[in-house]
């Protein structure tokens, strides 16, 4: 018995006599026991010929036959071990994706399926993942492995930059993960992959659920309802956008302790797009007659629109600091402007109209110069290296405002290198 090259040779002896006297019983028995030594020397591709030998020789309802094939599937598994050992991963898997075939319902097939797929991945044979993890999924898909597959599948489709499938897998994650961290982080990221994708209308729905579902980490929950706000403008939902606006300044607002340079970035971006509206509804409202009237109408817009950017100008974020003091200027301008464009009075002489005249400028002469203090104010950010947009345009309207100082043309000397 200790002497394993005597006993093949018996084995092997045996069954040949077996064979001629066409004694099957004994003969599987033969075949089994040398399968089984084979095995044991892991001489794995033979253990597994003289197993596809018993197999052969025991009938379709034998009750030994399905322990037979797991015998099969475990010599093909020790098999892909050895490839493994040998850094030959891509053999070992194909080694591996013959078990589930063989033998369906056995444990060693699922884990033989999952182990084969992982190593595709550590492949990075993307494509041939995704297919064996589905399939690990129609075949095994109440098996405890079956839950880590969302997971592994967004890994995959992330490769592969299959934004909208691994944001479907994501959704599910969201709904039925046990631990509450990751349905949140998630759903969140199902959102991101949507939107990515290009489906729009599914990543708001994400995001809405996100920013309506949880409200804290803090800072998460701001970066949603931007992302709400700016889906909305590609949408042109105005009246929605507005909404998440609002969120965005009442967020900040509100964080406390909480609150980051981000947050209020956030805060302070939100509520310049919303001083807009004010900003327009003043610029809109006519000067007419009687004018008195419209003109006090007219003040109270302009009210309103400059309690808007000053409070802007609270956050002290530079990008709307100068956006703000170049709106609060081009109010006063606008102001101005609109007095000395607003309707006259038809009954009036040419002495009545003079002195009319006159009147409006004493009350348009006192924005114009407001609007001229603000811009000059917001031009000199450039002296500390700030010249964005608004202080551009600051000194755009001051080239109009005072000509004289702000619109001169260089002066180019010519001159000659000729000695005279």
């Amino acid at each position: 018995r200790g002497n394993l090259d005597a006993s093949e040779l018996l084995y092997r002896r045996a069954g040949a006599i077996l064979e001629d006297w066409h004694d099957l019983w004994n003969l599987q028995r033969v075949w089994s026991s040398l399968a089984t030594l084979l095995h044991q020397r892991l001489r794995l591709d033979e253990a597994e010929a003289a197993y596809q030998q018993v197999l052969q020789l025991l009938s379709a309802e034998h009750p030994s036959r399905d322990k037979i094939v797991e015998r099969i599937a475990a010599s093909i598994y020790r098999r892909a071990e050895q490839l493994l050992a040998a850094e030959q991963k891509a053999d070992a898997v194909q080694q591996l994706l013959r078990i589930p075939d063989l033998a369906p319902a056995s444990e060693i097939a699922m884990t033989a399926h999952y182990d084969a797929a992982n190593y595709l991945m550590d492949l990075q044979q993307w494509s041939q993942a995704q297919v064996q993890w589905l399939d690990f999924r129609e075949r095994y898909d109440e098996h405890p492995l079956a839950q880590t597959l969302p997971a592994k599948l967004v890994a995959v489709y992330e490769q592969q930059q299959a934004w909208s499938a691994a944001a479907a897998e994501l959704t599910a994650m969201s709904e039925r993960h046990k631990d509450p961290e990751v349905r949140r982080q998630s759903l969140y990221l199902a959102a991101e992959y949507y939107e990515k994708g290009g489906d729009i209308a599914t990543a708001i729905l994400r995001y809405r659920h996100y920013a309506h579902t949880y409200a804290e980490p803090f800072d998460q929950v701001m970066e949603a309802r931007f992302k709400m706000s700016e889906l909305y403008r590609q949408t042109s939902e105005p009246q929605k956008r507005r909404f998440w606006l609002r969120k965005l300044v009442v967020g900040d607002k509100g964080a406390g302790a909480e609150r980051t340079d981000r947050s209020r970035y956030l805060g302070a971006f939100a509520s310049s797009e919303l001083a807009d509206d004010s900003y327009q509804a003043f610029a809109r409202l006519p000067l007419k007659l009687p004018l008195k009237r419209s003109l006090q109408k007219k003040r109270e817009a302009l009210k309103k629109a400059l309690s808007v950017y000053e409070a802007i100008l609270e956050y002290e974020v530079a990008e709307f600091t100068t956006l703000a003091n170049y709106r609060i200027g081009a109010i006063y301008s606008q102001l101005s402007r609109d007095l000395m464009n607003s309707e006259r009075p038809g009954d009036l002489d040419a002495l009545a109209l003079e002195q009319y005249e006159i009147l409006l400028e004493e009350q348009a002469f006192p924005f114009e110069e407001q609007a001229i203090e603000i811009h000059q104010n917001n031009a000199r950010r450039s002296w500390s290296g700030i010249y964005d947009k608004w202080v551009k345009q600051s000194f755009s309207e001051l080239e109009k405002l005072l000509p004289g100082r702000y619109h001169k043309q260089e002066i180019s000397l010519k001159y000659s290198d000729g000695i005279y």
